[in-house]
């Protein structure tokens, strides 16, 4: 916990020590704990917000305040303090990810941000297309900076981050893996990206064993992964369960390639 400030280690000593408990969300420790965690990190929510609202006028930066707010408990309830990730990174993606999951019915994206995410989806289609391969990061900043005036990294990493926030609120966290992760030849050219753009991250990954078998059966042999349990004879809990773990670890990449989310958006 030695990233943590020292003014909220005990904080979340108490966090860490309520999780051994059933119902912990419910006990009166965890609960002052988390509030107290965060009153103390709200300022994060309060800078993004006004950094969004800036761009983008028609919510209130006190309703993107409440928005942020639910990202904030959300990170506190399921951050690891004892991994070596900073939890500033970690509650800006997920506080960013809630102001944007309230707003994005109502078309919310900006139109240059648009713009962006269009050049960057129209390079790795052409790619696919001409040379049968999304391109790396590399070819990707080579292109984008043919196309646009925009700094070519930052557009690259607005685009990852809505890729990584996408892959977070994708049905394997709600259960119907097995569905999602089926590679149909009928994928629109935008889907069949993001999952080679899934194959070049997993490359990059220390896989072992059975990881490596599932990456192999799910990402390029296309089964689902019922079927990939079957055709390792293991159960489709086990199989689910070590997907889940694959994905946290390409999160955790995603997130240190990145450096900072935190200094991304609010600089």
């Amino acid at each position: 916990m030695k990233k943590l400030e020292k003014e909220t280690r005990n904080a979340w000593k108490t966090i860490i020590k309520s999780k051994n408990k059933n119902n912990y969300t419910k006990s009166e420790p965890y609960i002052s704990a988390r509030n107290e965690l965060a009153e103390f990190y709200y300022p994060i929510v309060k800078k993004l917000a006004v950094l969004l609202n800036k761009k983008h006028g028609d919510y209130s930066v006190e309703d993107l305040n409440s928005f942020g707010a639910i990202g904030l408990l959300e990170a506190i309830d399921r951050f690891d303090p004892l991994k070596n990730i900073k939890f500033e990174t970690f509650a800006t993606y997920r506080i960013f990810g809630s102001m944007y999951d309230q707003v994005r019915d109502d078309d919310w994206i900006p139109r240059l941000s648009k713009q962006r995410h269009s050049i960057v989806d129209d390079i790795q289609k052409n790619f696919l297309t001409t040379r049968g391969r999304c391109p790396t990061d590399e070819e990707l900043i080579e292109e984008i900076a043919k196309k646009t005036d925009q700094d070519p990294m930052r557009v690259l990493k607005e685009k990852k981050l809505k890729l990584l926030h996408s892959m977070n609120n994708s049905p394997s966290d709600i259960g119907d893996e097995a569905e999602f992760y089926q590679i149909d030849p009928g994928l629109r050219p935008d889907e069949i990206v993001i999952k080679n753009s899934y194959k070049e991250w997993f490359n990059s990954l220390d896989l072992i064993g059975l990881e490596k078998d599932i990456i192999y059966y799910v990402y390029y042999e296309g089964f689902t992964l019922k079927a990939t349990s079957k055709k390792l004879g293991i159960s489709n809990a086990r199989v689910c369960s070590t997907h889940k773990r694959i994905l946290n670890k390409l999160k955790k990449l995603f997130l240190e390639e990145t450096d900072s989310l935190y200094d991304f958006l609010t600089t």
